[in-house]
């Protein structure tokens, strides 16, 4: 395999792609390399989409004095500690602090991260909700991040943000579709499903609605990718 003979094997920690696709990569690399996978998935969930005629209406008003809108440089240091928690809730790839601060700096500079913004119990505003799409073609773009700070959750923030978002790349930035991966049994389906994103809540399922998976491999060097 050009793999093996072109990359030092300790370097692919994991893969990640379509269920069938995985599991072959799998037994392959581990009789190759000798890297047995992990006894567990990283990650297993489902890929959806929404678009246009799929996009549902957008929520109830906004809370008096909540705002949404795409981050700018002086969120720095709010949307570098929710991407520092975001990476510490998926466990096997956390980030250090000026690793957080690195990405929160590249999507605010890039356009690629929006917020919920809302006030705390002290009346200071706060960033409540975050989302981010750092991947996109020209037709497609993919939210690759979604999180609500703990003391925020419940109050239906990430709904508004992911809607918002959604609507503005289909339609602000003309993408025929919005995709995103939403892992199994994520109670937050519920709400992609509402948003108007498909296959999800045990509804028939369009041939583009796909299970992917993500297993690691152990004895490597994890990073990002």
């Amino acid at each position: 395999m050009n793999l093996y003979k072109s990359v030092q094997s300790q370097r692919i920690f994991s893969v990640f792609g379509l269920v069938p696709v995985v599991c072959a990569f799998r037994n392959i690399w581990a009789h190759i390399s000798g890297h047995n996978p992990e006894p567990a998935p990283f990650y297993s969930a489902k890929l959806t989409y929404c678009t246009k005629n799929t996009l549902q209406p957008a929520p109830s008003r906004l809370p008096q004095g909540d705002s949404l809108r795409m981050a700018e440089i002086n969120d720095l240091e709010q949307v570098s500690a929710l991407c520092h928690s975001f990476a510490q809730d998926s466990v096997h790839f956390p980030l250090e602090d000026n690793e957080s601060g690195m990405q929160a700096f590249e999507l605010i500079q890039e356009k690629r991260v929006w917020v919920y913004q809302t006030y705390d119990a002290y009346g200071r505003q706060r960033i409540a909700s975050i989302v981010c799409s750092s991947r996109s073609s020209r037709n497609v773009a993919s939210i690759t991040k979604v999180y609500t700070a703990p003391e925020f959750r419940g109050r239906q923030f990430a709904k508004f943000l992911v809607h918002w978002v959604t609507q503005s790349l289909l339609y602000n930035e003309s993408k025929d579709a919005v995709v995103l991966y939403v892992s199994h049994g994520n109670p937050a389906e519920k709400v992609y499903h509402r948003i108007g994103y498909v296959g999800l809540c045990g509804e028939p399922r369009p041939a583009m609605v796909e299970d992917w998976l993500e297993v690691g491999f152990q004895g490597t060097t994890r990073g990002h990718w």
